[in-house]
């Protein structure tokens, strides 16, 4: 598909060149989080009415698997007045495992719950999706996400990766299947350089 311009592997994510693609109909399907429909509306409003949410496509007919990359809960604003508090904080924050439950346990998650069930904000027909309530596909899709997962503690080194690999990929230099093999190669190298004990298949 990469080939045959299927696959648009020019526009980065959640940049202008790719909200032009939004607003023009040149790209067809976009996979992403709920907080996409935000820039949809924001960003190609000659769009509206052109798009719809539906679950993430599955492997096996019947299967409901969901994840999240998720982003930062230590990003450091630009433009902060105290950016190096901010930064002992986040580290802090980020090496605490105990303070993150109860934090995600006692106000993250309930605030997410309340939102969830809430029907005047999830199921109320949205204009610029057709009508559609794009947050009721989000919500029932939110059931399957595998809140077990975790970050590798290398991932800086491993997007930086990733990113070279799915390149010499979409260049023709190699395959979709040969960047992920080697991006895990590289991973799971760096991990060792690190002292940690790493086991591979």
């Amino acid at each position: 598909m990469i080939k045959d311009g299927v696959i648009d592997t020019a526009a980065g994510f959640t940049t202008p060149p790719e909200y032009i693609t939004w607003n023009n109909g040149t790209v067809a399907t976009q996979i992403g989080p709920d907080y996409l429909t935000g820039f949809f509306k924001g960003q190609a409003p000659a769009a509206s009415g052109d798009w719809a949410v539906a679950p993430i496509p599955q492997w096996a007919a019947g299967d409901h698997a969901d994840g999240q990359a998720g982003g930062s809960a230590t990003a450091i604003m630009a433009g902060t007045k105290h950016p190096y508090a901010d930064a002992v904080f986040a580290d802090w924050f980020a090496a605490n495992y105990p303070v993150q439950v109860q934090l995600y346990a006692g106000y993250v998650l309930a605030g997410a719950n309340s939102y969830l069930n809430n029907p005047a904000v999830i199921d109320t027909p949205n204009p610029y999706f057709g009508g559609q309530a794009p947050m009721s596909v989000f919500r029932t899709m939110a059931n399957y996400v595998n809140t077990s997962f975790q970050w590798a503690p290398n991932m800086t080194a491993v997007f930086a990766d990733l990113q070279d690999n799915l390149q010499s990929a979409f260049n023709g230099s190699s395959t979709i299947e040969q960047a992920f093999v080697t991006t895990q190669n590289q991973a799971a190298s760096n991990l060792r350089s690190l002292g940690v004990t790493v086991s591979t298949k």
